[in-house]
């Protein structure tokens, strides 16, 4: 018995009628076809006329493929194909071509099944396919020659692709009931043996992927002492010909792209249209941003720099910097139109803070400058900042006013994601600071110890230490990524702001404490009879006594939240500890006294800033509790059981082989499953109880002090399955997917 193995024919004709001649000079018994039959060539209809010749000719076995299952989508679904698409134009002028009853025969068509051996009425050996939904554990042991199993992409799904996931093969072959599985989908041919069993990829009989083109790909099976010879054929058909077709039925009109991408495969056996999708998707990566840039401009807003950042897929943006209160606008337009842009293009914009632990998190940098009402810069140090007087006195103001109010300004970017940011991989910690520069900091000091300051330090020359590269002039202000409030050169720098969090409160709340420190200053220079004199004396005194402020060291350093507590610095490690920073004596004073926000108003933000953090956790730990139990749990119970059929299947065939590795992941795989399901029940006990709990204050409190230990607790085993359970398995995205596939 001879069988003809043939897949991936995509219209090709010319192709399938070469194949035919040749199958006819075999002498061949029946012909299996694993899909893809009809679409993406011209003229469907005379592929289709071919086709129904082959089974005239011969008896066939076949299954559907993707692409027609494509078409039936669009038959039992429509999904309005645009006609001269790049990507969907072939599709739907394949579709438009071809018949009801054509549609019917590809609807009929199995997506999968067994291919067994029968006697027939005259006691004749003969193939019998019998579809998947049908068989049963006996069907291919009481076949007469070793089954086949015949699909498209995997077993049980079409588009599943053995050469992107070859462990898959693996555990596919490993749990077959037949001898053979044959199956297409990837356009190259190939044979593969595991575990005792053989898969056979026939290859593209119309878009063979084997760097050279102008072949037909396929393969007969023939059965010799109740064996399965395989023997793979590559034959050459008139390429020149079908090309000429594609010009004829003017196919780039009805699909540009897919049409001259497959003209070129076909020419030289190269995956032009992946090439083609990676190239767009590149192109369309760029072309979101250049889309944003647009989009923004003509809301007024002004984006000037685009560029990566370290964590996967992270960008930044900045805009030309503006008035406060527009600069705030500008940044909440920002968000949404971030948001628009990437829906439009396909992908999303994702504002949490921390996407990934241990990643670089997502922040803003606002960067808050001061200026007159002519236009001049007030933090401007200039050339030698030791003289400028004013500067100084501006810049003695703004410790003053981060000193006395740090737990306001740290307040100011309380959001739930943050609390993971801060102080990792690069954000500023949670303690407030402010970073000067060596320069800086040296002038403060002359200031302190002696009442005047005589010089500024200059940058010096930066050594490269490469003879070919000439030395640089370094810069003596420097900048400090771990600090929370920076000053770089001309202005300072609030890096504590969330990426998901408006700009507005952090302004509020650096414009107002600023204007007390200016206001207290000016009532005291007012009333100086030797103004000179009074001003020299408040820039020492201010200085000495808020010079605990000033940190220009690592802000990551165990040493510094030791140092950082000895000063009296408060450490507001979370959002709930932040919150309290708004209802003291001296938040009401100085909002009140400034017309910002009245007593009212202040309790109100504070009540609507527990229920924002209560409500989020909320949220995230009922999210956590729906996928650990509706896709983790279930997804780790297949695979134990996966396990524990492969270990059993190894006892029974071997006694005497070590199953130790099966063992051991085994049991590993079930503690940990074990470990989740406990972690999940106790954090549904707490949700439950979070429902009882009336005062969103103590709800807040309630959410970091017991829900996100119990998330965290959930999270631990669900991480350590993520690293062990087959990818095959694994229901969601898994970091590596997420940070290394972007």
């Amino acid at each position: 018995m001879k069988l003809a193995v043939i897949s991936d024919l995509h219209g090709n004709y010319y192709a399938l009628s070469e194949v035919m001649e040749f199958l006819r000079r075999q002498q061949i018994d029946g012909i299996i076809g694993l899909g893809d039959f009809v679409t993406d060539g011209p003229f469907p209809q005379r592929m289709m006329g071919v086709l129904r010749e082959m089974q005239e000719e011969f008896p066939c076995y076949l299954v559907r493929g993707n692409r027609e299952e494509y078409l039936l989508e669009n038959l039992w679904q429509p999904q309005n194909w645009k006609a001269g698409s790049s990507t969907s134009g072939l599709l739907d002028y394949t579709f438009r071509n071809l018949t009801e009853q054509d549609l019917k025969f590809f609807e009929q068509l199995p997506t999968d099944g067994v291919l067994i051996g029968k006697l027939d009425e005259a006691g004749k050996l003969v193939p019998v396919f019998v579809p998947q939904e049908e068989v049963t554990p006996d069907t291919c042991r009481e076949s007469l020659f070793p089954a086949l199993r015949l699909c498209h992409g995997a077993p049980g799904e079409i588009r599943g692709n053995f050469g992107l996931h070859p462990e898959l093969l693996l555990s596919h072959l490993e749990n077959l009931d037949a001898s053979i599985l044959l199956g297409g989908h990837s356009h190259k041919q190939e044979q593969k043996e595991y575990a005792g069993k053989t898969y056979l990829n026939p290859g593209s009989l119309g878009l063979a992927l084997d760097d050279v083109g102008g072949h037909a790909h396929f393969a007969i099976l023939t059965l010799e002492n109740s064996t399965w010879q395989i023997e793979c054929f590559q034959i050459p058909y008139d390429l020149e010909g079908y090309l000429a077709e594609f010009d004829r039925a003017e196919l780039e009109t009805h699909g540009s792209v897919l049409a001259r991408s497959l003209k070129r495969t076909l020419t030289c056996g190269i995956n032009y249209f992946y090439l083609t999708v990676k190239r767009v998707r590149e192109l369309a990566d760029a072309l979101a941003l250049t889309d944003l840039d647009e989009e923004l401009w003509k809301l007024g807003v002004t984006a000037k720099t685009q560029h990566n950042e370290v964590a996967p897929a992270q960008h930044e943006l900045a805009t030309i910097y503006t008035k406060a209160n527009l600069a705030v606008d500008h940044n909440q337009i920002v968000m949404e139109t971030m948001k628009k842009v990437a829906s439009r293009h396909g992908m999303a914009c994702l504002l949490h803070e921390k996407p990934f632990q241990g990643v670089n998190g997502s922040g803003k940098h606002n960067n808050w400058s001061l200026a007159s009402d002519t236009g001049i810069n007030m933090l401007d140090p200039g050339v030698t900042p030791h003289e400028n007087i004013q500067f100084l006195l501006v810049l003695a103001c703004i410790m003053k006013a981060v000193d006395r109010h740090a737990d306001l300004l740290r307040q100011s970017a309380a959001v739930p994601g943050n609390d993971y940011r801060l102080g990792a991989q690069e954000a500023p910690p949670a303690i407030i600071s402010i970073f000067v520069g060596e320069q800086l900091e040296d002038v403060i000091d002359q200031l302190i110890s002696t009442g005047s300051a005589t010089h500024s330090k200059i940058g010096g020359t930066l050594k490269t230490g490469v003879t070919t590269l000439p030395d640089f002039d370094k810069d003596a202000t420097d900048r400090n990524r771990t600090s929370p409030f920076a000053f770089t050169g001309n202005k300072f720098e609030f890096r504590m702001v969330g990426s998901s969090d408006s700009v507005s409160s952090a302004n509020v709340v650096l414009n107002t404490i600023v204007a007390e420190a200016f206001k207290e200053a000016a009532d005291e220079l007012e009333k100086a009879e030797d103004f000179d004199l009074a001003v020299h004396d408040m820039i020492k005194k201010l200085l000495a006594e808020h010079r605990r402020i000033i940190f220009n060291g690592n802000g990551y350093s165990e040493a510094w939240v030791e140092e950082a507590e000895c000063r009296g610095l408060p450490n507001l490690k979370c959002m709930v500890d932040s919150i309290p920073a708004l209802v003291t004596e001296k938040a009401f004073k100085l909002f009140g006294d400034f017309g910002v926000y009245t007593k009212e108003e202040l309790v109100a933000r504070a009540e609507i800033e527990y229920e924002s953090y209560a409500k989020s956790v909320n949220i995230e730990a009922k999210s956590m509790i729906n996928i650990a139990g509706k896709q983790l749990i279930p997804a780790v119970v297949r695979y134990t059981t996966v396990l524990a059929q492969s270990l059993s299947a190894v006892k029974t065939a071997c006694p005497e082989a070590d199953n130790s590795v099966q063992t051991e992941l085994l049991i590993e795989v079930s503690d940990l499953l074990s470990d989740m399901k406990v972690a999940r029940a106790k954090l549904e006990d707490l949700v439950e109880e979070y429902q009882h709990i009336e005062s969103m204050e103590k709800r807040a409190h309630f959410c970091y002090d017991e829900i996100i230990p119990a998330m965290q607790a959930l999270r631990s085993p669900a991480d350590q399955l993520e690293m062990i359970v087959d990818k095959e398995y694994w229901p969601i995205p898994s970091y590596g997917d997420m940070i290394f596939e972007v």
